[in-house]
Formats: C-alpha cells, structure tokens, sequence
C-alpha cells in the first residue's frame, strides 16, 4: 500500500485540482450558455439534476460506507469493494424499469429522451469510479482523485470545443459529458490495479447483504440531500418551463463551484483522518474539528460577500446578458453558502462517529420541508422561490444536526463567531470601498475585482488573525494530521 498524506497535502492537492477543474468548466460553461442559450441550458440542466437524483440510487450510499470502513481498518477490504459493486450494479438493475416507464410515458420530447439515456449511461460509470476514488481518499493519496478532476473537465471542454465548432445540436454536449466520464474511470482503474486494492468480481451473498444493510442510511442521506439541492431543478422545468430552469441554474452552477472548491474538497480530505481520531485520540479529533470549523466559517462569510457584491459582473461575464435575470437567484442562494460550509463539517462528524441515522433523519426532514416550500413558492416566485425554498431548508437541517451533534458527541466548541462575524463586516466595507472607487475611476471589471479582492481579502485576512477569529495554528493542526 503506497504511503499516505495529511489532511494539509491532501487538502492543498484537492484544491489544487479543484481550482483547476473549476476554471475548465468555466470557460466549458461558459461555451455551452452561449451556443445553447437559456432555455436549451435549461434542457441540459433537466437531465443532469434527473441522472444526479438516479445516481444516488445507483450509490447505494457505498462510496461513504467504503470510505469509512477503508479509512478505520483495511481488513476485509476486498470483499468490502467486490459487495459495493454488485451492490451497485444491483440497483441499477432494480431501477432500468422506472425509468423506461418514465422515459416511455411521461417524457414526450424525444431528443430530452435520447439526451437522458446518454448522460444515465455515463452517470453509472462514474457510479463504478467512485468505487476507485474512495479507496483514493481512504488511505489519504488525493492526487489521484485531483487527477481525475483535471481529466474529466478537460475532456469535456474538447468535446464541447468540437460539438459548437461542427455545430451538433444539444446531444454533441451530452455525448461529451459521457466521454468524460469514461475517460476518468479508465485512469482511476489503472491507478486502483496498480498501487491499491484490485477489484474483483467474485463476492458473497453475505457481503452484498452487509453493504446493502450499511449503505441504506447513506442512501437517505443522498436521496434527501439530491432532493435538497436537485429535485427544484425538475420541479422548475415543470411548472415554470426551462427558460426560468436555465436563469436558475446559470445561478446555482456558480454557488455550486464554489461549495464543491472548498467544503466538499476539505472534507473529502478530513473525513478519513476524523473517523480514525475519533475512535483512537478524542483530544486530536476536537483540536481538528474546531479548526476545520473556524477555516470553513471564514471562508463561508468572505465568498457570500464577494458573491454578493459582483454578482452582476459575474453572470454577465460567464453567460452573457441573455442570464442576467438569474443575478437575484445568486444573490438568494448566495446566503446559505456559511449554512452549507457548517452543515458539512457536522454532518461529516456525526456521520465519522457512526451517527449517520441522525443525519438521515435530519436530510429526510429537510428534503420534506423543500419539496413543500418549492410546491407553495415556484408558482409565485418562480425561480426565486425554489432559491428562498432551498435557504430554509438548509438551515433547518443545520439546527436538527447542531442539537444531536452535542447530545452525541461532546464537543467543546471554540468557533470565536463574534470575532469572525466582525472580521466580515470588515471584509464588506473594503470590498465596497474598492469596488466603488474602481467604478469612480472607470477601472475594468478584471482590474476592479483584482483590486478589491487583493487588498480587502489581505487586510481581511490579516484582521481575522489579529482579532483571533482565525488562529496560524490551525493551518498547522491541518498539516499534522
């Protein structure tokens, strides 16, 4: 077995890759807007959110299961990875019904249709990498998995390139995505037979029956946090059209950037290192949670101010002028971008400490909250009310966690919120000041965010430090563990 990093190296590499990722897929997106226009996006938007929804099916919460157990001990790990995917092949097989009978009877518009099965196939293959990417992340070698982030946006950029430049209708989008699938579970396959566990087909009933058994809470889990965060986008394209599904997720997608570069990233990174200190060091496992929490509130608060302040600039520059409805849509969803940063860290925590069950019940509550407020809100707000509907039901979930993470694990915790709440609104006077003074002085759009986001986030940065609101040594307690 190859050696293992910190949660500092893993970190850094992730975000590496994800910042890299990131900008492929903005110039990808931004490509795509264009040639595709709003109401076409909102088609493309359609069958992604549909395939992310199977997706968490086809899972089966097994990437979460084999991460967790991988990271605690390597024993049993073959058998561990061989159940996880029949268990994933199982369902699929379960669920190719439901969805021909959907696809056959509700689904009247053809090219939808053939768009879907296309990005389905592709999805199952990148049900069977994540296979690979959690045996990556569980003995803590995230090169890899930053790999396959750079790997598969690039491929997509190319086919997206060629599909505009031959002009290929919405399918040549599509059939990119699953190219880029493919090509990530090529690399991840090579990489897992070489230096990891290889896989094997050969497995038992008794192994299938215990990953079915320990994913289905994680199944919930996925199932209520694809309602939360996927299932607006099928209720919008139904009752308000893609047109308003396109200005949506023109807004969404940037939101989305931005939680999957930070609080996915990190705790991709974390998740295996506080599942072990939990069971072997209480001390270490505090120390780390109450840095990481202290690191994700200081990063949450900077990105919702800066989202808010150039939220104009930043559609218009990636989509055009056509997407510029969608601006009040990011400025609504930009406000549960803190809630979403600290749901994560406690949800990964209850979920390392074998309280997953709290976080299941917590999803399923919330998701059933969103599918209310979504069916009371689109048809009056329209987009905005699945942005507003998406807000309370993320917070309250994050309150229900907050209650049982302190009555199952005793945590003390020291996020210092007073400290960091005015290092923010610090933070949003300098990025005011500046960009008001750059459009007094008629500077570039490029220049002005240059501008404000260098010298508002140093003296931001350099305030929090000297008001503690975020302490040297926790960037250290990260590169330890």
């Amino acid at each position: 077995m190859s050696k293992q990093n910190s949660i500092f190296t893993n970190t850094s590499l992730l975000v590496s890759g994800n910042i890299i990722q990131r900008l492929l897929s903005l110039v990808t997106i931004g490509m795509v807007t264009r040639y595709l226009g709003p109401e076409k996006y909102g088609v493309l938007s359609f069958i992604i959110s549909f395939a992310m929804i199977v997706s968490v099916i086809w899972d089966f919460g097994q990437n979460t299961y084999i991460t967790r157990e991988l990271a605690a001990s390597s024993k049993s790990s073959k058998s561990i990875i061989s159940g996880s995917l029949w268990t994933k092949i199982l369902s699929l097989i379960v669920t190719i019904p439901f969805i021909v009978i959907y696809l056959f009877f509700y689904q009247k518009d053809i090219g939808k249709s053939n768009g879907l099965l296309v990005y389905l196939a592709g999805t199952f293959v990148v049900c069977i990498t994540g296979i690979f990417e959690c045996q990556f992340s569980a003995f803590k070698r995230m090169e890899f998995i930053s790999l396959n982030r750079i790997i598969r946006p690039l491929v997509l950029l190319v086919g997206a390139y060629i599909t505009i430049k031959l002009q290929f209708d919405l399918s040549g989008i599509v059939w990119a995505y699953f190219f880029s699938f493919v090509a990530t579970l090529l690399f991840s396959y090579q990489i897992a037979r070489k230096k990891f566990i290889p896989m094997s087909i050969s497995t038992s009933v008794d192994s299938i029956t215990k990953c079915v058994k320990e994913g289905l809470p994680f199944l919930l889990i996925g199932i209520s946090s694809m309602i939360l965060f996927r299932l607006d986008h099928i209720m919008i394209a139904s009752l308000s059209g893609d047109l308003e599904l396109g200005l949506y997720s023109s807004a969404y997608t940037i939101v989305e950037i931005f939680i999957g570069l930070f609080p996915i990233v990190i705790m991709n990174a974390t998740f295996p290192v506080i599942t072990y200190l939990f069971k072997n060091d209480s001390e270490r496992f505090i120390t780390v949670f109450n840095s990481v929490l202290r690191i994700f509130l200081f990063l949450g608060i900077s990105i919702t101010v800066y989202l808010i302040m150039y939220r104009m600039e930043i559609i218009e520059i990636l989509y055009g002028k056509e997407f510029l409805q969608g601006a009040n849509v990011l400025y609504i969803l930009t406000l549960a971008v803190t809630v979403f940063f600290i749901s994560s860290l406690w949800s990964w925590t209850l979920t390392a400490a074998n309280g997953q069950k709290i976080v299941m019940y917590a999803s399923i509550f919330a998701a059933c909250i969103n599918i209310a407020a979504n069916f009371i809100l689109i048809p009056k707000l329209g987009k905005s009310g699945a942005a507003i509907a998406t807000i309370i039901s993320e917070v309250l979930q994050l309150i229900i966690i907050a209650v049982y993470l302190r009555k199952k694990i005793i945590i003390p915790i020291h996020a210092r919120v007073p400290n960091i709440l005015f290092a923010g609104t610090v933070c949003f006077g300098l990025i005011w000041f500046f960009k008001s003074l750059g459009t007094h002085l008629n500077l570039p759009f490029f220049v002005n965010l240059g501008l404000s986001g260098i010298l508002s986030g140093g003296i931001y940065m350099g305030f929090s430090v000297f008001t503690k609101a975020l302490d040297i040594n926790d960037l250290k307690v990260l590169r330890k563990n």
